[in-house]
């Protein structure tokens, strides 16, 4: 459990290539050297058909696979290649190198961050600007706990109650800049204030956040 809360320094690499989709078709635009998908023999041109016996239909059935790519794990390829389909088998490893301390230190200002807005809400229970600015803190002190390779993994093995509860800092991870404006609206007094208005500002701002891969990883994990 220890090394899946402090996966960041257990993830596995990226694969190594890039992917472009049309029609109906994911196709290899680049791969690089020295990479897992390099050293296994992809190479640009190269058409996904399936990943481990599942079909690779779109960049959200990539984004499923990709969300949950833990190291140790072979990868068998599909692909179309000169009209020819071959099979490739991709291992994913460690990226190894790392700053010293870095983790360490994330996590210490993470932790000051998340304490000083569990202090500042219970402070100011009934302040609407104190409130959001603890939520700010405390979304930036625990997002992303988890980075989004072996999110999936992680998430899957905790207790349901815990892994709702994930949903949150996450969530106000996502929707952190609409998060920080509504708190500057606020001080020291309302700018804004008609529900259009405010409407017409979070629309966009939700919808960015469902297309981003860290929403795609969560929506995963509750099907």
């Amino acid at each position: 459990m220890f090394r899946r809360c402090c996966s960041e320094l257990y993830q596995p690499g990226n694969f190594g290539f890039d992917l472009r989709f049309e029609r109906n078709t994911l196709t290899v635009t680049k791969v690089l050297e020295n990479f897992p998908a390099g050293l296994a023999g992809l190479r640009p041109g190269d058409q996904l058909v399936t990943v481990n016996g599942i079909a690779m239909n779109g960049f959200q059935d990539w984004a499923m696979l990709a969300a949950g790519r833990e190291i140790g794990y072979s990868y068998d390829f599909e692909i179309v290649r000169d009209g020819e389909l071959r099979e490739f088998r991709i291992a994913l490893e460690s990226p190894g190198w790392r700053p010293r301390g870095w983790f360490e230190l994330k996590r210490a200002v993470q932790a000051g961050l998340l304490a000083l807005g569990i202090g500042l809400g219970f402070s100011q229970p009934r302040h609407s600007a104190a409130l959001l600015g603890a939520l700010l803190l405390a979304g930036i002190g625990t997002a992303p706990v988890f980075p989004e390779s072996e999110m999936t993994a992680i998430w899957g093995e905790m207790p349901p109650l815990i892994g709702i509860t994930l949903w949150i800092p996450q969530l106000t991870h996502l929707l952190l800049p609409p998060l920080l404006f509504t708190f500057l609206n606020l001080l020291p007094r309302p700018v804004i204030t008609h529900r259009l208005v405010w409407l017409a500002l979070w629309s966009p701002a939700i919808l960015l956040a469902c297309a981003c891969p860290g929403f795609t990883t969560m929506s995963i994990i509750l099907w």
